[in-house]
């Protein structure tokens, strides 16, 4: 028994680049691109695609935010745009909330830059709430977009299954660098060239 409990704690304990995730539900994505672009079947709705070959990488996805508003991503075709994907178990992504907040969102939001953090799951493993969502702006302070995603919108982008995760994208929303860790310089750097 002890052992058993032993292997759930490991299974669901957190690391930048280890934490594995091990639902039923969604399956590791072995492509070394970075995703897939408008073109790609890969099952999402065609309305949320543009067909304009200078247009987007990405598909248009919507996510609800801590105010019960629905969030697009198209609608912020033009700016540099970071979408950090997390969760309320992950100690790391909890760490990185305020630092991001700090070191790349205020320094950059007036320059065309838009932060949207995706919480994947609440600190119990459940769908994470609106009251969760403001908890999670409010603990930490944030001021940068905080929706819930808890279909794991950006699994295929993910080179493992592992939390936290971050997607940068051009002003044409082409996905150009991913992350399954937090480092300001380089994050800094990237944006910075960007924009």
């Amino acid at each position: 028994m002890l052992v058993i409990l032993v292997v759930f704690v490991l299974s669901v304990s957190c690391g930048h680049y280890e934490q594995r995730y091990d639902g039923d539900e969604i399956s590791d994505d072995d492509d070394d691109d970075l995703g897939p672009g408008p073109d790609d079947d890969n099952g999402g709705d065609d309305d949320s695609q543009i067909d304009d070959d200078d247009g987007p990488d990405i598909d248009n996805y919507s996510w609800v935010n801590d105010k019960g508003d629905t969030v697009e991503l198209y609608d912020h075709l033009g700016d540099v745009v970071m979408l950090n994907v997390g969760a309320g178990w992950c100690k790391p992504c909890r760490e990185d909330a305020p630092k991001i907040e700090d070191q790349i969102y205020q320094p950059y939001k007036d320059q065309g830059f838009t932060l949207i953090e995706l919480i994947v799951e609440d600190d119990l493993y459940q769908i994470p709430s609106a009251e969760f969502l403001q908890s999670w702006r409010d603990q930490y302070e944030l001021n940068y977009i905080i929706c819930a995603d808890p279909d794991w919108t950006l699994l295929s982008y993910f080179d493992t299954i592992s939390l936290p995760f971050a997607l940068i994208l051009d002003r044409e929303l082409k996905p150009v660098f991913q992350s399954h860790g937090y480092d300001e310089a380089i994050f800094t750097d990237m944006i910075k060239e960007l924009l």
